[in-house]
């Protein structure tokens, strides 16, 4: 097992620092633009950004494609809903669950080990959502968190789809998904909320600014830092590391937004938190049986 290295550490903080501010420009920018004409939006501006570092896809133009439907143009629309309608700061909490559907289907899927502490791990994050939904009345609410849920899980499952993408770089791979999700968002986009092209000069200044801040910067810079590490390290050991960016989100939606978080969030919340934790520190503690078992 691999452990990351000093640059390729550096990379990753690049990363959680984009993604923590990444749901709070979501958030403001949605207020501005419809869900879908949005997203489509992002995928553009990235794909254009992204452009200098592509590199032709070859026999990997079939898994791109389907990537682009999955992680792309599925997952946003989901996770983007939610967002919307559940805020930046409930949002940020229960998209952590991916990391949970990481470990169930490494499971499931590949036959990974199965222990007491993952599965009380996963019991706590079902119990920790359960106190989040609790706190959330209104039913659009709760279809919203239940959004973010969804995507959460297209996110762990696309992960293995990005993995059988060989001898592509991480940038290359993510401009290409982004310039093959946008036509498809853009087509939803039109289906399900009209002409939205002709209301592009009502669109406020701070939607503008926050698109280009998830397009350019966590669209670009952030997801293609993250696919060049996914490539190079197991899921298991940099996933875990994401944990940083909900407790920055959190305070960034709080400061910014002006978002209010109740004791059941909180409370579910850092059962969530938890449970991601337990996940990590389990494979830590594999990774350093596994050192041992190696010296001696």
């Amino acid at each position: 097992m691999k452990t990351l290295s000093k640059l390729d550490s550096l990379a990753l903080l690049i990363v959680l620092g984009l993604w923590s501010g990444n749901f709070v420009a979501t958030k403001i920018g949605l207020n501005g633009i419809d869900v879908l004409f949005f997203s489509g939006w992002r995928f553009l501006i990235a794909g254009v950004c992204g452009l200098p570092f592509i590199k032709m896809p070859g026999k990997n133009l079939s898994y791109l494609l389907a990537t682009s439907v999955v992680l792309g143009t599925i997952h946003f629309a989901f996770l983007m809903y939610g967002i919307h309608g559940a805020g930046a700061g409930a949002s940020t909490i229960v998209y952590q669950l991916n990391v949970l559907f990481g470990v169930i289907l490494g499971i499931l899927l590949f036959g990974e080990q199965f222990s007491y502490l993952r599965f009380s791990c996963i019991v706590l994050a079902i119990a920790g959502l359960a106190v989040t939904f609790w706190q959330k009345s209104e039913f659009s609410a709760s279809l919203a968190l239940l959004s973010v849920v969804t995507a959460a899980f297209i996110f762990a499952y696309a992960q293995i789809m990005v993995k059988k993408i060989k001898g592509m770089p991480g940038f290359s791979i993510n401009t290409w998904i982004n310039l093959l999700a946008a036509p498809q968002m853009f087509l939803l986009s039109y289906i399900f909320e009209g002409n939205q092209w002709a209301l592009i000069p009502q669109i406020p200044v701070n939607s503008i600014f926050a698109l280009l801040y998830t397009s350019a910067l966590s669209g670009v810079f952030a997801y293609g830092f993250w696919y060049y590490l996914l490539q190079k390290y197991p899921v298991g050991t940099i996933l875990p590391m994401t944990l940083i960016v909900p407790l920055n989100g959190v305070i960034l939606s709080v400061l910014l937004l002006g978002e209010i978080m109740t004791p059941e969030l909180i409370f579910g919340g850092a059962m969530i938190l938890l449970s991601v934790i337990g996940i990590y520190l389990h494979d830590q503690l594999k990774l350093l049986r596994f050192r041992r078992g190696i010296d001696k």
